[in-house]
């Protein structure tokens, strides 16, 4: 090492010279603290031995101006003193890096420097450590800002907001994290995906980029969101390692924002709230994320449901609950109340958040929460009025029995829904036809074959009219439902939904108390009737031949 000795007397510096000389380390002299000063800048010592006794500027005064001169990252500091008294003794330790008393002992100096240069040598290590990541980290903004702009292009159709959708989303700090997709169809429908994937970063942001181009190429193509699921969970199998997977919930929702077809999996539960701020939905994430499960077991039945005018659908990922709020999680009960209340919920939840933080785009970062007005563009258009062309219906009529453990399951009509979505006249309308399908099973199972009182009832404890469900589902030993679908000549398609117990036929449902299903199912359809152990719609699909 080069040692500075830094000393007005000349004998000492002479004979510490002369001591360090011989354990192999070069040595420069001072006699002021000015001339070290000097030496610090011109020589670079990786060690100062100093005296805290010197004319002109003393041991303090001059560690103080070397710390300032010395380009170096660390620069030792050992003074030399005769004094002990422990004021003095605390000062050098405050301003340098240890003291030594004279008659200064040079086994005592020995150890001493080698403890300086073990730290000298991690100080060094340390410097060129972070001048690689100084280097790394502006390489990677460079990159990261690089991607944000393929991004920004990718998301060149993307929209923001549409009549009667309202969101809450900003960007996370890095990339990567949620996202949230929108494309509206030329009806005025809407397509809407959330997701969240494993991770950030650039592999989140080049897992994302091929599910934009596949999700915008199937909304413009008027694709189902059980087709849309069954590509994406395809696209994200083949394209990303096992460890990477995206949860996601999957909307179409038609113009008049009163009929909406979900596929959720793996994200927080939605919700639908009514003028009254009464929960009157509660829609489960039933599928594991996308690119979790291989194509033969992958599930895409998707659920539907209906909006009544005033009625607000909340979708949003699990960033909200967990978004921390003066210290603590949200959490699901506190964002079910913030979404119940009458009036702007959006701006509920963002003051929520931004509560009692200093940074408020600190405290919204990474968020995704998304609002369907129901009902906001009024009257929804019925399918028995179309106009459009419609692809050819071919003839037919077939039958399905659902039975046991089927009746049990989480997508007891996934093979009608499959078979529909095969024939081009019924994909077309295939959001409508499994709303019809959903509202005539639910009707006919739960209510005639479980006895299941109506959900109608049950608005503020929709979690006890499930349970009911459940108890009643588990207590089944013997009872069918059969679905029909037929094709009539005239472009119309008869949906038949009839239950039987022990063999025999149901009794003909007493309609006249229609609940907001069946009243939706009647608007869409143009014609719902009862029949003898269950229910009919029929609704149009296509031009009359």
């Amino acid at each position: 090492m080069l040692i500075l000795v830094v000393d007005d007397d000349a004998s000492l510096r002479e004979w510490v010279r002369i001591h360090l000389e011989e354990l192999g380390h070069r040595v420069a002299e001072a006699e002021s603290g000015l001339a070290a000063v000097e030496s610090v800048q011109r020589e670079r010592p990786d060690v100062v031995l100093l005296d805290i006794l010197m004319p002109g500027m003393d041991g303090c005064q001059t560690a103080l101006r070397l710390r300032k001169a010395c380009p170096q990252p660390y620069l030792p500091i050992l003074f030399f003193t005769a004094i002990s008294d422990a004021g003095t003794l605390s000062r050098c330790l405050e301003i340098g890096d240890g003291f030594i008393q004279k008659p200064v002992d040079i086994r005592v100096l020995r150890a001493k420097l080698e403890a300086f240069d073990r730290w000298s040598r991690m100080a060094y290590r340390l410097q060129r450590q972070n001048r690689k990541l100084q280097e790394y980290r502006a390489r990677t903004e460079q990159e990261i800002e690089v991607c944000r702009h393929i991004l920004r292009q990718a998301l060149s159709a993307n929209r923001e907001s549409l009549p009667g959708i309202r969101t809450l989303h900003t960007e996370a700090s890095t990339l990567g994290g949620d996202l949230l997709l929108m494309h509206e169809r030329p009806d005025g429908g809407a397509y809407i995906l959330i997701g969240d994937f494993t991770g950030y970063g650039l592999s989140a942001m080049v897992a994302a980029l091929p599910v934009y181009e596949r999700f915008f190429e199937l909304a413009r193509r008027g694709s189902s969101v059980m087709l849309m699921a069954r590509e994406l969970n395809a696209l994200l199998n083949a394209a990303l390692p096992p460890q990477m997977f995206m949860a996601a919930t999957l909307a179409e929702v038609d113009a008049a924002r009163r009929h909406v077809s979900l596929w959720c999996g793996g994200l927080p539960d939605g919700k639908v709230f009514n003028v009254d701020g009464e929960l009157v939905e509660y829609l489960n994430s039933a599928h594991p994320p996308l690119g979790v499960l291989a194509d033969h077991r992958f599930q895409s039945y998707a659920r539907t449901l209906t909006l009544q005018s005033g009625d607000r659908l909340y979708l949003y990922t699990d960033a909200l609950p967990e978004s921390p709020v003066e210290g603590t999680p949200l959490g699901e009960s506190r964002v079910q109340s913030l979404l119940a209340e009458p009036g702007d919920a959006l701006q509920r939840v963002r003051d929520a958040l931004v509560r009692g933080s200093l940074d408020e785009q600190a405290a919204l970062r990474g968020m995704t929460l998304v609002e369907v007005l129901g009902g906001v563009q009024g009257q929804a258009r019925g399918l028995a009025s179309r106009t459009v062309s419609q692809p050819h219906l071919p003839a037919f009529c077939l039958k399905w029995t659902i039975a046991g453990d089927a009746l049990r399951g989480e997508s007891p009509l996934g093979a009608v829904i499959a078979w529909c979505e095969q024939v081009p006249a019924l994909r077309e309308q295939l959001a409508a036809i499994q709303l019809v399908l959903t509202e005539l099973f639910q009707n006919v199972r739960d209510y005639q074959l479980l006895g299941v009182p109506p959900r109608r009832e049950y608005y503020e404890q929709l979690e006890a009219w499930e349970r009911q469900q459940q108890e009643a589902l588990s207590r089944l030993t013997s009872g069918t439902v059969d679905v029909v679908l037929e094709s009539l000549s005239d472009g119309h398609l008869t949906v038949s939904v009839t239950g039987r117990r022990d063999g025999v036929d149901l009794d003909k449902p007493e309609i006249s108390g229609w609940g907001r299903g069946l009243s939706m199912v009647a608007e869409l359809a143009g014609h719902v009737e009862a029949i003898e152990g269950g229910l009919r719609a029929r609704l149009r699909v296509a031009d009359e031949e």
